[in-house]
């Protein structure tokens, strides 16, 4: 077992099966990832995705501290459930590919072009190892 410490960032739709986005967000943890944002999966009800803490910034704000938080990740986990990726999920995909920051998910994206930046894997494990087996 790989105990080294991975540095993730989770994109995607975080309104759309949020028990499974739970889900990812524990074992990312238990498989000893830091999770770089977001720092909570606990959202508010708005238009656009906040956290808790997150409630009195504006989205440029929230957007460009994901964006940093991705600069420095080892790879993004992508929650696209049943291969939806939305507008921001599509802009962070193209962020990472730009920075040559691995994308995995466990589900591929729907969209033809998309799913070519994105790598398939059956687990958060076996993505923190793809990345690790990277550097």
């Amino acid at each position: 077992m790989n105990f080294s410490v991975a540095k993730v960032v989770i994109s995607g739709s975080f309104r759309r099966d949020l028990t499974s986005l739970r889900q990812q967000y524990r074992e990312l943890i238990e498989t000893n990832c830091q999770v770089l944002s977001p720092r909570s999966i606990e959202f508010d009800d708005e238009s656009f995705v906040r956290s808790r803490g997150e409630q009195a910034l504006n989205i440029r704000t929230i957007q460009d501290n994901h964006l940093a938080s991705l600069h420095d990740a080892d790879f993004v986990w992508l929650h696209c459930p049943e291969g939806y990726v939305g507008t921001s999920g599509a802009f962070e995909i193209g962020f990472a590919y730009a920075h040559g920051i691995p994308v995995y998910s466990a589900t591929a994206p729907n969209d033809a072009m998309l799913s070519e930046y994105v790598t398939t894997c059956p687990s958060v494990y076996k993505a923190k190892q793809l990345a690790l087996d990277r550097e």
